[in-house]
């Protein structure tokens, strides 16, 4: 199945770029447990939570976060929701998806920092899969400074002397 994804450029202090691909495994699997007449949607995310650790400021890393629907019915995310001090930002996500029974879907998340300092998020997703509740993750990263080593360290100047000076 495809699925269109929105985009909308916002700025924000950090960047968090989703994209969705969905993969349809595994359709002979729904068939047998539909017959069974147990059908229901569950899901597993992995990993549980993401963390980017340092990050250089205005400089990007990704991860990848998959969901994989464990259930033998389809798996329904009715609305993806980021909470969290607004440091940030959710792309790429039309609202909606639907994840066939034994499929995934996988999102990458960019983490681009323009300022030093730590942040963190909630990743929400509302479901289908009752057995789940609404299943969230947290996502954490943390914006660093460049060192700047210069050499030499250390220069006596007489007048009208220049000294050249890398970094």
């Amino acid at each position: 199945r495809a699925h269109r994804l929105a985009t909308a450029a916002t700025p924000a202090v950090f960047l968090l770029l989703l994209t969705a691909v969905l993969c349809g495994c595994g359709a002979s699997n729904t068939q047998s447990n539909n017959q069974a007449g147990n059908t229901q949607a569950a899901l597993t995310i992995t990993p549980a939570s993401i963390s980017f650790g340092s990050q250089t400021v205005n400089s990007t890393a990704s991860k990848t976060l998959t969901i994989q629907n464990t259930g033998n019915a389809d798996l329904v995310l009715k609305s993806a929701s980021l909470s969290g001090s607004g440091a940030f930002q959710l792309k790429n996500w039309n609202g909606t998806a639907t994840v066939p029974a034994s499929g995934q879907l996988q999102l990458t998340l960019i983490f681009t920092p323009v300022q030093s300092g730590s942040a963190q998020a909630t990743l929400s997703f509302a479901t289908n899969a009752s057995a789940n509740g609404d299943p969230s993750l947290t996502i954490t990263g943390s914006g660093t400074t460049a060192a700047i080593s210069i050499s030499p360290t250390q220069a006596m100047l007489q007048a009208a002397q220049s000294q050249q000076f890398s970094a």
